[in-house]
């Protein structure tokens, strides 16, 4: 009896340290992925300000008829920069620890004019495949065509589960619960209500232990993955 107590005892640790390094395993997994879920956010939102005009938003032009809300009078005969934004939500019920692709606009309604958030009359990034969305803001608040139509693995929590999303940059990229980079033209990388250039900036990831870090090089925009010893 107590031979069969030993090897049922032995059993059972046995699948306690397989179920121990299995999750292990999957949050270093899935620890990678968001880490280059995030680097392909970073070059995404580069490449839609290389292609985008900061004095001609083209990307605006065949939206703003849609957009009742969209102050075009503004939009189009100012020089301030609308530039692409990579925006990080760290707080939050719903946004928790998720991201978003888009370009902020003008409106007639001062409470939403420049509002810093992908909301409603805001262009947002589509994937190149599925036409999703690629933001992560709560589905009630954001523009129509993304409601129950935007890029799950924005929501780095939701769909990693990545617990702990930390930014180091400049001190003027931190806001509420989010911080942002934009993306001028020429890709370089600016932070603030005044698009001011940044120092050298990175995204940190932790998982239960395991963490990766995205440097973002501002005079380039380019970033790379490394991990965390």
């Amino acid at each position: 009896m107590r031979l069969l107590e030993l090897v049922g005892i032995l059993v059972i640790l046995g699948v306690l340290s397989f179920s121990a390094l299995f999750y292990y395993r999957l949050n270093g997994f899935n620890s990678l992925l968001a880490s280059h879920n995030i680097s392909y956010a970073m070059h995404r939102a580069r490449g839609m300000a290389l292609l985008d005009s900061n004095l001609m938003p083209v990307s605006t032009l065949s939206v703003a008829p849609l957009i009742p809300s969209l102050n075009a009078e503004v939009l189009f005969n100012t020089f301030r920069p609308h530039m692409w934004q990579l925006q990080f939500h760290l707080g939050g019920i719903y946004t928790e620890n998720s991201m978003s692709i888009y370009k902020d606009t003008p409106r007639n309604v001062q409470t939403t004019h420049y509002d810093m958030r992908p909301m409603a009359g805001d262009i947002l990034a589509l994937d190149a495949l599925s036409a999703k969305c690629l933001s992560g803001y709560n589905n009630t608040n954001i523009a129509a065509f993304c409601r129950n139509n935007a890029k799950f693995n924005y929501r780095l929590k939701e769909s990693l589960g990545i617990q702990n999303l930390e930014v180091q940059s400049n001190r003027t990229c931190f806001e509420r619960e989010s911080t942002r980079f934009y993306f001028d033209s020429l890709g370089r990388v600016y932070c603030g209500a005044r698009q001011e250039r940044v120092s050298e900036s990175l995204v940190r990831l932790a998982n239960f232990g395991v963490v990766f870090e995205i440097v973002l090089v501002p005079e380039t925009g380019f970033n790379y993955v490394r991990r965390v010893p």
